[in-house]
């Protein structure tokens, strides 16, 4: 499911019009309805994030990267701020599972090699 898919999906759960989050966010309801439809395929991180807190979820969730819609953690905030990371972990994302493990086992190498 496509990040505005999960915009939609999560205020129509909420009973909420594009027109109030538009309101809440300060920007037009075409700006929400573009958001929704895909239209802004590369959603900048300093927007997803306050539509996040408007629909009472997280960025990770509506990023697709979690299920829990409600759950609200310093570590999420914090990555979501990284856009190199985000654009890695997309790309991670897409990789078969022999290469992400790779990658997985790159990074433990690495953390223990530099210590805590």
């Amino acid at each position: 499911m496509e990040i505005g898919e999960r915009i939609k999906l999560r205020r129509k759960e909420l009973g909420i019009s594009a027109e109030q989050v538009a309101e809440m966010l300060g920007v037009s309801p075409a700006t929400i309805y573009r958001y929704e439809s895909s239209d802004i395929a590369n959603m900048r991180i300093d927007k997803l994030e306050p539509i996040a807190k408007v629909l009472h979820t997280t960025p990770a969730y509506l990023m697709g990267w979690e299920d829990n819609l409600e759950t609200d953690t310093d570590f999420i905030a914090e990555m979501m701020k990284d856009s190199n990371l985000i654009k890695h972990v997309q790309m991670l994302l897409l990789l078969d599972q022999e290469k992400k493990k790779t990658v997985y086992d790159m990074i433990e190498f690495l953390s223990k090699k530099e210590g805590p």
